[in-house]
C-alpha cells in the first residue's frame, strides 16, 4: 500500500492522460462519422434529385424540345410545363444555396440544361424571362455560366 500511496500522483497522472488520449481519440472518431455521414445524405440529396430529373415526364419533355431545337413545339408548349421546368431548376438552385449540392456538381449535372433554356427564346414565348417569380432561376442560371468553365478539368464532389 505505501508503494500505490508513493506513486498515487505519477499513478493518477498517467491515468487522467490515458482517459484524455480516448476521449481525443472519440471526438476525432465521431467528427469523421459525422463528415462521412453528411456526405452521404449529401449524396442522398443529390441522387433524389438527378433521379426527380430522369423520372419527371415533364422535364424531360422540354429538354427533349431544347435538345432537338423544336422552336415551334417549344412556343406551343403548355405554360405549365414549362413553370414545371422552372421550379425544378429552381429546386436545384435552392439545394445548391443550402449547402447540399456542391455548385459545381450542380453546373456539371444541370448546367447545360439551364444555360440552353435560359438563352432560347421559343422556351419563353408567353413567359416574362424578368418576373420577378424566375428571380432564382435567373441567378443560378447566371452563377452556372461562370462554373460551366471551371467544371471541366475539376474534380467533382458531391
Amino acid at each position: 500500500m505505501d508503494l500505490f500511496q508513493q506513486h498515487a500522483a505519477g499513478i493518477s497522472a498517467i491515468v487522467a492522460a490515458f482517459a484524455f488520449c480516448v476521449s481525443a481519440g472519440t471526438f476525432v472518431f465521431s467528427a469523421v462519422q459525422y463528415k462521412q455521414a453528411n456526405t452521404l445524405r449529401r449524396f442522398e440529396k443529390y441522387y433524389d434529385m438527378s433521379k426527380r430529373f430522369d423520372d419527371n415526364e415533364t422535364v424531360q419533355e422540354v429538354i427533349g424540345l431544347l435538345r432537338a431545337s423544336e422552336s415551334e413545339k417549344l412556343r406551343q408548349l403548355a405554360l405549365s410545363k414549362k413553370e414545371t421546368f422552372i421550379c425544378f431548376i429552381e429546386d436545384v438552385a435552392v439545394m445548391q444555396n443550402s449547402g447540399l449540392i456542391n455548385p459545381a456538381l450542380a453546373a456539371y449535372t444541370f448546367g447545360y440544361y439551364v444555360q440552353t433554356c435560359l438563352q432560347n427564346n421559343d422556351f419563353w414565348a408567353g413567359l416574362n424571362r424578368d418576373d420577378p417569380f424566375f428571380k432564382t432561376f435567373r441567378e443560378f442560371a447566371t452563377n452556372v455560366e461562370g462554373r460551366i468553365a471551371l467544371v471541366h478539368g475539376r474534380d467533382i464532389r458531391v
